[in-house]
């Protein structure tokens, strides 16, 4: 369905209007009551809708009507512009498809050439949108991940682990924080070179996303550690996934070439804990415990 346009409503007039875009697009028809599902399975560049008279199809009209409100109460969707075409004289038509998100509406009948020229209006204001979202993406891809892990950066960090302590807090719910740290980190960049010391912090990063929730977060805390942000986590629980994440780098092989392991510290939210940075402090205190205690291995925070 990408690059078409999708063309509903009133099935009176669908015909002629099909007719006129015929030669400006690639026109693809359903009745109303489809719509939404099409629309969800395969993304059209425009929608066409068409409103019945009152008097003429009065069922047909609450339909279109109901399906511009749930199209425009999908954030998926929002960003297909739709064209509504009203009955001639029909104010209220008028009002309410523009006040239930249409981007352009016409009162029918249409001029010669209108209609194509309203499509194509729209399209280019949506190329325009998708450029400057696109755009936008890109920008905070940079500004919130890490470049050489592709997980969340320091400053991303801080303020996730504020948002997360005031949800903590409101909810009186668990919150666990574990603090991962690469063994002997400084031997791989000195025998392998930087380049390998990245790709090597790389895959211990993608190692902690795969085996923790999508609810939790992972970014670089700095140099060769990493921070994991576990909302509703007890301390048995996040015990468990510090052994299972260790585990797991333990049976990595670098480009195929070398081994590594990680240690991990592990805290949970504490009623003395006045902000993320003493959650963080007892995590790094539970990390250098598990490095003095040989490497490889979990420790809890006091």
């Amino acid at each position: 369905m990408s690059g078409h346009i999708l063309v509903t409503g009133h099935p009176g007039a669908t015909a002629e209007l099909v007719a006129q875009l015929a030669d400006t697009a690639s026109i693809v028809t359903a009745p109303v009551e489809l719509t939404l599902a099409i629309v969800q399975t395969m993304c059209p560049e425009a929608i066409v809708l068409i409103i019945a008279p009152e008097t003429d199809d009065a069922d047909s009209r609450r339909s279109a009507m109901r399906l511009l409100a749930q199209l425009a109460g999908q954030p998926a969707l929002r960003h297909i512009p739709i064209l509504t075409l009203v009955p001639p004289d029909d104010s209220i038509a008028l009002v309410t498809v523009l006040a239930l998100g249409a981007a352009d509406c016409a009162t029918l009948p249409l001029l010669p050439g209108e209609i194509g020229a309203r499509v194509g209006a729209l399209l280019r204001r949506k190329q325009i949108a998708d450029r400057l979202a696109e755009t936008h993406a890109r920008i905070t891809r940079q500004a919130t991940v890490d470049a050489v892990t592709g997980v969340f950066n320091r400053h991303y960090l801080d303020s996730s682990l504020a948002e997360a302590l005031q949800r903590t807090r409101a909810a009186t719910a668990p919150l666990a924080l574990l603090m991962v740290d690469i063994d002997s980190f400084k031997p791989i960049n000195d025998i392998h070179g930087h380049a390998m010391g990245d790709r090597a912090l790389a895959a211990v990063a993608a190692k902690m996303v795969e085996n923790v929730r999508a609810s939790d977060t992972v970014a670089r805390y700095g140099g060769d550690e990493l921070v994991i942000i576990m909302p509703d986590t007890e301390i048995e629980t996040a015990r468990h996934v510090a052994e299972r994440l260790r585990c797991a780098v333990a049976e990595m092989r670098i480009d195929g070439s070398f081994g590594l392991t990680v240690s991990v510290g592990v805290a949970v939210l504490l009623p003395g804990d006045d902000d993320g940075a003493a959650l963080l402090a007892r995590a790094d205190a539970a990390l250098y415990s598990a490095k003095r205690a040989g490497r490889n291995t979990i420790a809890e925070a006091a």
